[in-house]
């Protein structure tokens, strides 16, 4: 198996291990600020599962945020704003105590609006959270 094929492979079982997490948070209702952190990062390694694989070299493959993101605008415009919203809540949760702590609607309705075009995007792709 090509390197890129086996690190894709990895990148796709954490991003459903940590959907896992998240759906275990989520159903108990706590720490929905670690809940939304999950989720983002469940949608970033979905992402970099699909930039890795369809990476023509290794310097294509993103190795942080920024280029991440930069990846997403340019390869996959029509989730860009849907990654982004999770990234930016999740380092509201993370690292800014005076912005409010996720609810289980807003929980619900970044899982609805933004994960799902995410999810939907990966799955055309044949990236899926289902093994």
């Amino acid at each position: 198996m090509p390197v890129t094929k086996r690190e894709a492979g990895l990148h796709l079982e954490k991003a459903r291990l940590n959907f896992a997490h998240y759906e275990a948070l989520k159903a108990e209702s706590r720490y929905l600020d670690w809940a939304v952190t999950v989720l983002f990062y469940t949608a970033l390694h979905l992402v970099q599962a699909y930039l890795v694989e369809s990476a023509n070299t290794g310097f294509d493959i993103p190795r942080d945020h920024p280029e991440r993101d930069n990846a997403v605008a340019r390869l996959l415009p029509e989730i860009y704003t849907s990654y982004r919203l999770p990234s930016t809540r999740s380092q509201w949760a993370r690292y800014h105590v005076d912005k409010p702590t996720p609810t289980p609607e807003l929980l619900q309705q970044y899982e609805d609006h933004h994960f799902r075009r995410i999810e939907t995007a990966m799955n055309e792709r044949d990236f899926t959270l289902k093994p």
